[in-house]
């Protein structure tokens, strides 16, 4: 792996989500690393072929299997050294990708993830807090060769806590709060429903301000 300025591939597994679709590309255009390319693995019925891609914009389709199932399928097709989980409906800040690959090169850990992250219904506002050898699948990003080497488990959900778990216990996971980087949507259509009224999760007030990127690409502020 180059030092410098490593290949990252940001991955998106995306069905049917036509109202969180556009985001994905917003985001993924605003990252300041240079060096990065969206593959979007569509398995969904409107396809996002239709769509004007960048030359490191990348559309697949594929069947709609178990979702570690489709996360294998979609990183058999990434050469860069570095894997980033790119879901439609979360919203990345400019710098996410700079911070995740920073702290996999400082670290020489070969998976991380934040373990605390704000999420929003599109009204309400929270903060969910995990411990520390947790990592919310959203936000994983991780070296190839270990993933060829630690695939997903073909189920629908928790396969990214088991990929996370393995790597915690062996030494090469580390996790941090996305702080800024970040904010997840609480939305019917979530692989894992959000437990809202649980002990992680705290309200909060109004977070858009901090996010005004994404929420300029939406239309909702100027």
């Amino acid at each position: 792996m180059t030092m410098d300025c490593p290949q990252v591939c940001c991955v998106c597994l995306y069905a049917d989500r036509p109202q969180f679709a556009s985001q994905v590309l917003v985001s993924f255009r605003l990252q300041q690393y240079d060096n990065k390319r969206l593959l979007i693995y569509d398995n969904s019925v409107t396809s996002l072929r239709r769509w004007h891609l960048g030359d490191n914009e990348r559309v697949v389709n594929g069947p709609p299997v178990t979702i570690g199932g489709m996360r294998n399928a979609a990183n058999s097709l990434v050469d860069e050294e570095i894997i980033i989980h790119w879901d439609s409906d979360d919203w990345s800040a400019p710098t996410r990708i700079e911070d995740q690959v920073s702290r996999l090169l400082e670290t020489g850990k070969a998976v991380t993830g934040y373990h605390s992250m704000r999420f929003t219904d599109g009204d309400k506002w929270w903060k969910y807090r995990g411990p520390a050898q947790y990592g919310l699948g959203t936000s994983l990003g991780y070296r190839r060769d270990w993933w060829a080497q630690h695939r997903f488990q073909r189920v629908n959900v928790s396969e990214d806590r088991r990929f996370v778990d393995e790597a915690w216990t062996k030494g090469q996971y580390v996790g941090s709060d996305a702080g800024d980087m970040m904010f997840a949507t609480v939305h019917a259509g979530n692989t894992s429903p959000r437990q809202v009224s649980s002990s992680n999760w705290t309200p909060l007030p109004d977070c858009r301000d901090l996010y005004r990127e994404a929420f300029v690409a939406a239309g909702e502020v100027s």
